[in-house]
Order: C-alpha cells, then sequence, then structure tokens
C-alpha cells in the first residue's frame, strides 16, 4: 500500500506529476534542477519553478535513476546533468547548477563519487 506521501507524486516514464492542493502539475525529469529537503517536505527547483510537495526525499530518490540523480548530501538530490561546478563557501562544499542561482551542499566523500559517476557517463 502506498503511504500519504507517494500519493502526492507519480512516476512515468520522463515526466513527474506533483499533485499540489487541487492542481498536478506535470515536468519532465530533465527540467528538475534538484530536490531539497524542507522540514519534512521536499522543494522541487526547475529553471522557472520552485514548489513544495509532501514527500521524503528517500521516497523520491526510490523512484529516479540513480544515474541521473545523484544524492549530494542528506539534504539534496541533484540532476547531475545540471552541475556547473563545485566550489567552496568556507568549509562547506557547494554544487552550483545551470539555470537557476540557488545552491546545493555536497559532502567530499559524495563529491569523490559524483566523478566516478560523471567519468562513467
Amino acid at each position: 500500500m502506498n503511504s500519504p506521501e507517494t500519493q502526492n507524486i507519480e512516476f512515468f516514464n520522463d515526466i513527474i506529476c506533483f499533485r499540489i492542493g487541487c492542481e498536478k502539475i506535470f515536468i519532465s525529469k530533465d527540467e528538475i534542477i534538484m530536490f531539497s529537503t524542507n522540514g519534512r517536505k521536499v522543494d522541487v527547483h526547475t529553471p522557472s519553478c520552485r514548489f513544495t510537495v509532501n514527500i521524503t526525499l528517500n521516497e523520491i530518490q526510490k523512484k529516479l535513476d540513480d544515474t541521473i540523480f545523484f544524492r549530494s548530501h542528506q539534504s539534496y538530490l541533484v540532476n547531475i546533468k545540471m552541475v556547473k561546478k563545485i566550489f567552496s563557501k568556507g568549509e562547506t562544499r557547494c554544487i552550483e547548477f545551470r539555470l537557476i542561482s540557488e545552491t546545493a551542499q555536497i559532502s567530499k566523500g559524495n563529491e569523490r563519487k559524483l566523478f566516478e559517476m560523471v567519468r562513467i557517463i
């Protein structure tokens, strides 16, 4: 049986449908730049919008292709095709993306994993 959270999101071939209140938002997986935690919910970041869905990052990660969406940090799931650069912000390592100004954190261990993934693609 699906949890209430998974009823707010449906996965199709290349499209994800997010249910927010009475609306259904259909977005191509390629348009999604990243997912980030927002309390017990998740923010979906695209070039044209940002919205919050009632689901956990773990639930989303289980449904997505792990060769495209990468868990950079406990709070971020990023589309590796949208990564522009990785840089330091004080002691924190961050990811800068194409098409949006927001950044995501990446742990040092996951930074190495990301480089391995990019080499394979």
